[in-house]
């Protein structure tokens, strides 16, 4: 549009120039010069223009054929410019879901810093004596939400390196760098093992791995901490089957251990999924031991301690550098980094570690002052439909420079699919978050179009009345969620193909 602009411009004065050289004739052509020199024209405030998406069709009409049933927020926002170019209720609030994560990594990265590394640790409180620990041993976390069984099991090599074969007191652990979160959202089920606990202490996500086989007419289960390379037994959790239809899984809190019952009728043939941990702490701790023992070292039993320990460090994790953790939190959408995030850098910018709500509260302020707006989190990772904010309120905080360098590195190359609805495969032009929850749908992030305009925008989808039915639902998908869904991600590639295809 610019291109054609100013190629009118010039056809328009090359023909004055004619004009006036054809009325005047030679002589004015060689007549004196002016007195004067011209004043170039003053730039408008707001040049350079707003990049616009293509006029037709409208947006209004892509929403009402594609659009699933519901509300719908859509806000486009002209980098260069800042202009809003586009936008249908834009100042409507939804629950953002996943692509709260956005926040919650730009929150994290500017607190505590893109080289920051959750350690987890090992110490011990008394003289060594021919391989014999007089005194505990130490487990301390440092919330590293990326923590795994082949992690702990290096941290057990580490302490037999260091000459320890017996442990003659406790084996303490300790999970204060962080408050205990029993579940992000109470209101999911309990058998979720994408809403797991939240600690200082943390260990393959929260999530315990179940798996039954068939034996005879009965079942052989198991509750383990798999990884590649280890498969510990755990002995914090326990699962037996019984004799009902529904509900699926049945949850126990025991003290200090995870208690479940699943319907035997739901087993069918041999499988495995995840369940989540309640107590990750002594989660961490079991396996901890198991693997201790692997290494010939015994230990006494496992205690919690209230108080911050102190002594001598025996042993190690470092866990990747924050960049890469956001990375991988905005890529895999693992709601438990997401959280460790955001606690971590209200812990540091707080006297004391916050409860969940306080510290998203805390995100929200901090967020406000990069971009003014109505932003209400409760969590850092999207998973409660309690969170709110506007397609507009995203746009103005994804256009503000700082946060799109920060962002647009780790965000995921998005896929689109081209005007025929065949893949066209990653575009590397589209740096998106994905958002969804039973009935909610939502994408936000960059593009830049074919002529090279960048372009922040937010497309949000909720069908809020459908989602209050669908929580009564004990299934992992309730009726009518995967066809809603589809029928909104549908509507956002239809909005993506309009704005970067052309």
């Amino acid at each position: 549009m610019e291109q054609a602009g100013a190629a009118r411009m010039t056809d328009w004065s090359r023909r004055r120039v004619l004009a006036g050289l054809a009325t005047f004739g030679p002589a004015a052509a060689l007549a004196d010069p002016m007195d004067y020199s011209l004043r170039p024209a003053l730039r408008p405030d707001d040049w350079p223009p707003p990049w616009r998406p293509p006029s037709r069709p409208e947006l209004t009409d892509i929403v009402a054929e594609f659009a699933p049933d519901g509300h719908h927020t859509v806000s486009l926002v002209d980098m260069q410019s800042g202009r809003q170019v586009e936008a249908l209720n834009a100042t409507d609030q939804l629950p953002p879901a996943s692509v709260t994560k956005m926040l919650t990594a730009y929150y994290g990265l500017r607190v505590l810093g893109p080289d920051y590394q959750f350690v987890t640790r090992v110490l011990i409180n008394g003289p060594m004596v021919d391989g014999r620990l007089q005194g505990d041993l130490i487990l301390m976390g440092g919330g590293d939400p990326d923590l795994r069984t082949d992690d702990i099991a290096q941290l057990a090599k580490q302490v037999r390196a260091a000459g320890i074969n017996r442990v003659d007191g406790r084996l303490m652990l300790w999970a204060g760098a962080l408050p205990h979160v029993t579940e992000i959202e109470p209101e999911q089920e309990d058998h979720f093992a994408y809403n797991p606990s939240v600690g200082g202490l943390n260990l393959n996500y929260n999530r315990v791995y179940f798996t039954w086989r068939r034996a005879g007419g009965d079942y052989a289960l198991a509750l383990n901490a798999a990884t590649e390379r280890y498969r510990p037994e755990v002995n914090m959790a326990s699962i037996r089957s019984v004799g009902r239809d529904l509900p699926v899984f049945a949850y126990e809190r025991g003290e200090d251990r995870d208690q479940w019952t699943v319907a035997q009728s739901a087993l069918g043939a041999d499988g495995a999924r995840w369940l989540p941990v309640r107590y990750p702490a002594l989660y961490a701790g079991d396996v901890f031991k198991t693997l201790l023992q692997a290494e010939g070292i015994s230990v006494g039993q496992i205690t919690r301690s209230e108080a911050e320990p102190t002594g001598v460090e025996v042993a190690r994790i470092e866990g990747q550098m924050l960049r890469d953790v956001a990375r991988n939190c905005l890529r895999y959408s693992t709601n438990l980094t997401a959280e460790v995030i955001g606690l971590t850098a209200s812990a540091k910018l707080s006297t004391r570690p916050e409860a969940l709500a306080g510290s998203a509260a805390r995100m929200n302020g901090f967020i406000k002052t990069i971009a003014p707006s109505r932003l209400h989190c409760v969590d850092h990772s999207g998973l409660s439909d309690m969170n709110r904010i506007s397609a507009e309120e995203m746009t103005t905080f994804l256009r503000g420079s700082d946060v799109h360098e920060t962002l647009a590195p780790i965000l995921k190359e998005h896929s689109l699919v081209d005007a025929n609805g065949n893949d066209a495969g990653p575009i590397q032009t589209v740096l998106a978050k994905t958002g969804s929850l039973d009935f909610v749908s939502t994408l936000a992030g960059y593009f830049t179009t074919q002529s090279g305009r960048k372009c922040a925008f937010a497309i949000q989808s909720a069908n809020m009345m459908s989602r209050e039915i669908a929580k009564n639902s004990t299934e992992d998908a309730p009726a009518g969620t995967q066809a809603w869904a589809t029928q909104a991600r549908r509507l956002q590639q239809k909005l993506l193909q309009r704005w970067v295809l052309g």
